[in-house]
């Protein structure tokens, strides 16, 4: 609490359009009885005092600015031990110019026509976005430092907010509403807040997301101007930096899948492969070029631990505990895209399902060697709502891919495959030649100063990316195998995993030996 109010004591000028209000004071017999740090926190009064008139009258003054706190009655001596951990209260105006702020605000964006307010809060500022005809736009007139931000949040869920939490606490996720009786200037029943924590969270990392929710639908409000409408909008900053797919090892066929999967609207996309394949690099690659395409939609993460910094994005952590929860709460902070991560239950997967059918583009991955073997992977964690006849519709699953990451071959010190014959196991031998010719096929030298010995110059992803189809979905309802051959054998389909391990084995990048221990080799067959 006192760090707090220290914090409330360092702001400058908060707002050039907040007038500030004057807070109610303690009355003057009260002020030996009464604690209270005015940032929205319980008011702590001496128990023979509580029922008193003097002390009933202040605390209706209170509500009628808006404030609701909690009133917690003590003992004498429990009073004096809080007054002494409490500060002197004189935080109480700059926390009534927050609630003020936070008023006009929403006010500001219901003349906006807005359907919703999203504030995140970053290491060293908090960002202000609305959502008008369903595109974010960043408001840089509304931005705050942190510890602005901070009580820009709790003003709004503790003191406007008339249904809320009994306490507010920043690092768990909380609702709220507020009643539209707080903002009569405007159409609004009521403003629905989710909120909780966000990446960076020891920093202070959060999000609030505001539904304001009209009387009458937007579409028939006369918009008129207003101060707020000459607030100037920009487009949220898109993602910076080249998505260089090809130097990643993809495909020109992949890459243009690629940009099939990011441009599609809604459906579920899911990324298959062990630990290690690369499917959190890809995953993000691909965000990050959503958000550079359309950077007007909201991205949400949910990661366990979060391995990237999506400076677009809104991450979330997951502890394992609260994942299916997660879930939940993603789905009420106006997403437009959603990272759901490893999906590991029935209750994820369900979610994950429902989060596609309902809108939004959705990516997940599961943990099986084989992508076809994904809608069997999804019955398998619940056998009724994930069964194989809801899953195989290709408008819930929109694609899928599995993925692997192969050393590649150092140019300058590999070795002709012909001179180490005797050191190829025969039958491993006889299925790289039922590919094709295997003159140019090299195996690893005995390294060089241009690969510092390590016979490889790092490694690169091999994969098979799968867009679905009816016909891909019908498939499956009669078996893997017959899906895996039929898709496989379509024209402009892309080649499996082993197909385009084994085109970059005959062209002599990648060693057979290191092709094998990842993707294993067979004999060519049609369909393989």
């Amino acid at each position: 609490m006192v760090a707090l109010v220290e914090r409330f004591r360092a702001f400058s000028r908060v707002d050039a359009h907040v007038e500030p209000m004057r807070l109610p004071p303690v009355p003057a017999t009260l002020m030996q009885h009464v604690v209270w740090a005015g940032v929205g926190e319980k008011i702590q009064v001496d128990g023979r005092y509580a029922g008193g008139s003097a002390f009933l009258t202040w605390l209706a003054d209170l509500k009628r600015h808006g404030l609701e706190p909690v009133v917690e009655s003590l003992a004498p001596q429990e009073l004096a031990q809080a007054r002494e951990s409490t500060s002197d209260g004189q935080s109480g105006d700059a926390y009534l110019e927050f609630l003020e702020m936070s008023r006009r605000r929403h006010v500001e964006a219901a003349e906006l026509g807005a359907s919703d307010l999203h504030v995140l809060q970053r290491e060293d500022h908090a960002e202000f976005q609305l959502r008008i005809d369903g595109e974010l736009w960043t408001v840089p007139e509304w931005e705050l430092n942190a510890a602005q931000g901070e009580a820009f949040v709790r003003a709004t869920c503790v003191g406007l907010a008339t249904v809320k939490e009994p306490t507010f606490n920043p690092l768990e996720f909380q609702e709220a509403q507020i009643s539209g009786n707080k903002l009569p200037e405007t159409d609004i029943e009521s403003v629905r807040i989710t909120r909780g924590p966000a990446y960076p969270i020891e920093a202070g990392g959060g999000v609030m997301v505001n539904r304001l929710q009209p009387r009458r639908h937007t579409a028939t409000l006369q918009r008129r101007e207003t101060p707020a409408s000459r607030l100037r909008l920009v487009r949220p900053e898109a993602p910076a930096g080249k998505v260089d797919f090809e130097r990643m090892g993809f495909t020109t066929l992949q890459l243009a899948m690629f940009e099939q999967v990011v441009l599609m609207p809604d459906g579920l996309f899911i990324q298959t492969g062990p630990t290690g394949s690369g499917k959190t690099t890809t995953g993000y690659e691909m965000l990050r070029y959503k958000g550079q395409i359309s950077p007007e939609l909201r991205q949400i993460t949910r990661e366990h631990p979060v391995e990237y910094p999506r400076e677009w994005a809104v991450q979330l952590l997951s502890t394992g505990q609260n994942s299916s929860y997660l879930v939940e709460r993603m789905l009420r902070m106006d997403p437009d895209i959603i990272d759901i991560g490893e999906i590991r239950t029935g209750n994820e997967g369900v979610a994950a399902v429902q989060a596609a059918q309902t809108g939004h583009l959705v990516f997940g991955s599961l943990h099986v060697l084989d992508p076809f073997e994904l809608i069997g992977r999804l019955q398998m964690l619940d056998h009724t709502l994930l069964s194989k006849e809801l899953m195989c519709n290709h408008k819930i699953i929109a694609g899928f891919m599995g993925q692997r990451m192969v050393p590649v071959l150092c140019t300058e010190c590999r070795e002709p495959l012909a001179k180490h014959l005797d050191a190829m196991p025969g039958i491993l031998l006889d299925r790289i030649k039922t590919w094709g010719n295997i003159e140019q096929v090299h195996v690893r030298g005995k390294g060089c100063p241009h690969c510092f010995g390590r016979q490889i110059r790092g490694r690169e992803a091999v994969a098979e990316v799968v867009l679905s189809t009816e016909e891909l979905m019908e498939d499956f309802l009669r078996g893997t195998s017959l899906a895996r051959r039929n898709h496989r054998l379509r024209e402009g389909s892309d080649k499996s995993m082993l197909g385009n391990v084994m085109e970059r084995v005959l062209a002599g990048r990648i060693d057979p030996r290191d092709a094998q221990k990842n993707v294993p080799i067979e004999a060519y067959r049609e369909g393989v």
